[in-house]
């Protein structure tokens, strides 16, 4: 399966960076609550103009994960992981005082739902969601996925930051109606969060060694191309 980011890049001329190789800057939130600082790439710092476009997906920490979480992937290399030591939807809420997008468009067309982000069920939706207000955005976004927006912790708490709602009543809505496309999305299953206990399926393992590596995929995949690393091996059960 292929993205067609190297089709795009061919016809428009333009390039594709890595946020994570980039050279990070040192920022300073002063109204942050836990991110005092954070190293944000440096492209996200000096672009003219930043589009959001987040997956719509649900998530095993976040239960979505649309635009409001999806800027933290603007933050430098390992700077990602440490937003799950310091509290991870309080964190979220400080970057988005941090990186502002002039737009956010939640690409809903194909969505995930289930065991979020990396173990979704692909599910067709056909929608595209658009706006200059990234609470907004989401606040739309979640309550198409069957959830209360109120209930999402990073979107109350930016809102409440703003001096704001996660009503639908204060948001201008054009196009088709939320009713008619509305469904309830599933959910990663009790216990995939592992607090205090543990979970019966595998792939809440390899989240939480997303977690716990700080990276999962781009430093293996590097160690597998140098052929440091012949492959990934996780015991799962009691014959281990």
């Amino acid at each position: 399966m292929t993205l067609g980011y190297k089709k795009v890049v061919e016809e428009l001329g333009v390039s594709l960076l890595n946020l994570n190789a980039c050279e990070p800057v040192e920022v300073e939130i002063k109204e942050a609550s836990v991110a005092k600082k954070v190293k944000i790439s440096k492209p996200v710092l000096e672009t003219d103009c930043l589009i959001n476009v987040p997956v719509m997906k649900t998530h095993f920490l976040t239960s979505v994960t649309l635009g409001l979480k999806n800027l933290k992937g603007c933050l430098s290399g390992f700077e990602k992981s440490k937003f799950h030591k310091i509290g991870l939807h309080k964190a979220i809420a400080d970057l988005n005082l941090a990186i502002i997008p002039k737009l956010t468009v939640i690409d809903a067309i194909t969505a995930g739902e289930g065991m979020g982000p990396h173990f979704v069920d692909v599910i067709k939706m056909g929608l595209i969601i658009g706006s200059d207000d990234t609470l907004a955005a989401d606040v739309v976004g979640a309550t198409i996925m069957g959830n209360n927006p109120h209930e999402i912790e990073h979107l109350r708490i930016f809102a409440e930051r703003e001096g704001r709602t996660t009503s639908l009543s204060d948001i201008h809505l054009y196009g088709i109606p939320i009713e008619d496309v509305k469904r309830s999305f599933k959910r990663p299953p009790p216990g995939s969060e592992l607090t205090g206990g543990c979970s019966s399926d595998p792939r809440s393992y390899l989240q939480w060694l997303h977690l716990l590596t700080g990276f999962f995929f781009f430093p293996l995949q590097e160690e597998q191309r140098s052929g440091k690393n012949q492959g990934l091996y996780v015991c799962h059960g009691t014959e281990c």
